[in-house]
């Protein structure tokens, strides 16, 4: 029946069967087990004919369109069929491209017009066709070999594809990709438009059905890469649907994908309004995935241990974030995940811990390839402060163990000293030890801290410290601190304590290369205690240390002034002497009867560099028209640039040719000058860079 062109749902119905049953009859091989003797190969071979005869036969008929559902012009199946003037029914743009260049049937070859009106019965009948070809193609798909199948199902797809975005063709669409991805080459392609699919409508196929196949078709790889439209709420649909109880083995994975997607939208503060708002939801949204997770609240985590690190590494690097925000609360995080933020900060470098960063939240490929920079993550890393406040937390939840609390106490003020609430505890708890055990093992730390908070040791207190040596010694105070704390002791009669704190503090001046102050401190602590070794012997080595370095400045001032008696002499030759010329009288008759541009002019004088240059004296001005004025101008050998001054009777001009082109002539007020002086202060010629400079 099949070859005869019969559908399989009509064989299942005459012989009442269902569609599976029949499409496994034609494509499984029909071989009998024959218990009887003298069965031949050429009847097994005619069995294996019958099959795939009935196989083709099926495939042929499924990808063949009915003849009378073809256009008879393009002889394909028609999309919009029409009825033309000659009876006849085309494909309409076949039809109506044919009329344009030949206006005659294209069946009978006569002439007709080009009206053309839709057949919608032809519609309807091609409708109901592709519907029952995709129908059967489904049922039989996944029973005959995979060349054939693939064959089926694209032409499935192509009759579904125009009819997008209709739902129920998304449903059958769905169901072919579903097919297709089983398919070992179709399965990439596949899938990757099945997430497509699923991205825009998350209703088109059973979500769970679909994940069921996650690690038979790839699908991990494929969705780690891929690209599509609103991929958050795609990954958010698959995770929801593996969570649900019964829980799925790939609901790991997909929180994995989840985590590292909000975890690559984190940004570096500065980056605008905008980008640090979407870097604050991100980082709420990521701490409000992983926190449960890490806390083993979530029934479908099978490896809390997991989550505990991803939590871990959120809260070292991004508590910035987090504090933004009101509800976040360090009491409310577990103690596990105090301590193992604790470890990140102490133990990791920042390259190291974004290193980590990107191993654990770097599973999506393509959002952390394009999100690379890691500034948002590290850029508050190795805050001490939050350090010191996660040590503060633990201390809290101790509370019935002293020890403990002092531990943790101290290992927050090392990281953080300025940490208000981590000093004002432990100073609390040092207090309260002193007043029920009488005495502190930490004097050390307790001195820092009242000096901090009271810049003095209450009277009170300080009459229960011992200040023995070891605990003198490990006082990090200023000497001066020290110095003050070891009067505050002689002031209370405990003048043998307080000469050791001023023996430490003139250590502390020697070690600061401090000798006068040093030398202070051991007279101060031998004043207090003439027993004290190490102040007698600080005495005589800091008086040892100033005679060698009296005698060491004594030999460094002779030789400074050896130097100063060389650079004098030195100086001396520098000097280049001022010239003087005394305008001779007999000039100083004819200037009388001078006019303007007339002068007088000096004997050569040198100005250095092996340059000469005279004066000229105009007494009525170099240019014709200045009144009352004179001109003094001085005229080199060579072209050069001079600095200096001139001075003529009362008039002083001063040199300041810093080229050799700038001028040389000054206009002065015309009176009876008779002596002019020249200062040269530097000279340098036209052709050279070297400038000489004399001394003035």
């Amino acid at each position: 029946m099949s070859k005869d062109g019969v559908s399989t749902d009509k064989i299942a119905k005459w012989c009442r069967l269902t569609s599976d049953d029949v499409v496994a009859a034609l494509a499984k091989r029909r071989r009998t087990e024959d218990t009887l003797e003298g069965v031949t190969d050429r009847q097994a071979a005619s069995h294996t004919e019958a099959e795939e005869e009935g196989m083709e036969s099926l495939v042929s008929r499924l990808l063949s369109d009915p003849d009378d559902l073809l256009c008879p012009i393009l002889h394909t199946l028609m999309e919009q069929p029409v009825v033309a003037e000659d009876g006849f029914t085309y494909e309409k743009e076949a039809i109506e491209h044919a009329l344009n260049l030949r206006p005659k049937s294209p069946k009978t070859n006569e002439p007709m017009g080009d009206k053309v009106i839709p057949n919608q019965e032809k519609v309807a009948a091609i409708l109901d066709f592709k519907q029952k070809t995709i129908d059967e193609i489904l049922s039989v798909a996944s029973h005959i070999p995979s060349d054939l199948a693939q064959k089926l199902l694209q032409r499935a797809e192509d009759f579904i594809r125009p009819k997008l975005p209709d739902g129920a063709y998304q449903r059958k669409l769905a169901k072919v990709l579903q097919l297709k991805a089983g398919l070992p080459s179709e399965q990439d392609v596949a899938v990757s438009q099945l997430l497509c699919l699923l991205a825009d409508n998350p209703q088109a196929m059973d979500v769970r059905q679909f994940l069921e196949n996650f690690y038979t078709w790839e699908v991990w790889p494929i969705l780690r890469s891929c690209r599509v439209h609103r991929k958050d709420d795609l990954v958010e649909v698959l995770r929801k649907a593996a969570s649900t109880a019964p829980t799925m083995a790939c609901a790991e994975d997909l929180d994995r994908l989840r985590a590292s997607r909000l975890a690559a939208g984190v940004k570096a503060h500065g980056g605008g309004f905008r980008q640090n708002l979407a870097s604050f939801w991100n980082v709420n949204k990521l701490w409000r995935f992983v926190l449960p997770r890490a806390s083993g609240s979530v029934d479908s985590v099978t490896d809390p241990g997991m989550w505990l690190e991803g939590a871990a590494l959120v809260l070292a690097g991004l508590h910035v974030w987090l504090r933004l925000k009101s509800p976040f609360c360090l009491p409310d995080v577990p103690e596990k995940l105090l301590a193992e933020s604790i470890s990140c900060l102490r133990t990791l470098s920042p390259e190291d811990f974004g290193a980590r960063v990107c191993l654990f939240f770097g599973t999506d490929a393509d959002v952390w390839n394009e999100n690379s920079d890691l500034t948002g993550w590290t850029e508050n890393y190795c805050d001490q402060d939050f350090l010191a406040s996660l040590f503060l937390e633990l201390s809290r939840r101790r509370s019935g163990d002293r020890a403990a609390q002092k531990e943790l106490l101290l290992q927050a003020l090392d990281a953080s000293p300025t940490h208000d609430l981590a000093r004002d505890s432990l100073l609390q708890l040092f207090l309260e030890s002193l007043d029920i055990e009488g005495s502190v093992e930490e004097e050390h730390v307790l001195i820092t801290l009242l000096l901090a908070k009271h810049d003095q040791v209450p009277e009170e207190t300080l009459s229960k410290l011992t200040l023995a040596p070891d605990q003198v010694k490990e006082l990090k105070l200023a000497p001066p601190t020290l110095l003050g704390l070891a009067n505050q002791l002689a002031a209370a009669d405990r003048s043998e304590q307080g000469a050791r704190l001023a023996v430490h503090a003139a250590t502390q001046f020697d070690a600061m290369g401090d000798q006068e102050n040093a030398m202070l401190a051991y007279g101060r602590a031998y004043s207090m205690d003439r027993r004290n070794e190490d102040a007698l012997h600080g005495m005589v080595g800091s008086c040892s240390r100033v005679m060698k370095m009296c005698s060491e400045l004594q030999v460094c001032i002779e030789n400074l002034q050896e130097k100063v008696q060389i650079l004098q002499r030195q100086r001396l030759r520098l000097a280049l002497p001022s010239k003087v010329w005394d305008i001779p009288p007999e000039d100083l008759r004819r200037c009388d009867t001078m006019v303007s541009g007339d002068y007088v002019e000096s004997p050569m004088f040198h100005i250095g560099d092996s340059l000469s240059a005279t004066l000229r004296y105009y007494p009525r001005g170099s240019q014709a028209g200045q009144r009352a004025l004179a001109t003094i101008a001085l005229l080199c050998d060579d072209s050069c640039a001079v600095s200096g001054k001139i001075r003529i009777g009362s008039q002083t001009v001063v040199l300041r040719a810093r080229v050799p082109s700038d001028r040389k002539s000054w206009d002065i007020p015309a009176a009876d000058y008779r002596q002019v002086r020249v200062w040269i202060k530097s000279v340098r010629r036209q052709d050279s860079s070297l400038t000489h400079n004399f001394v003035m």
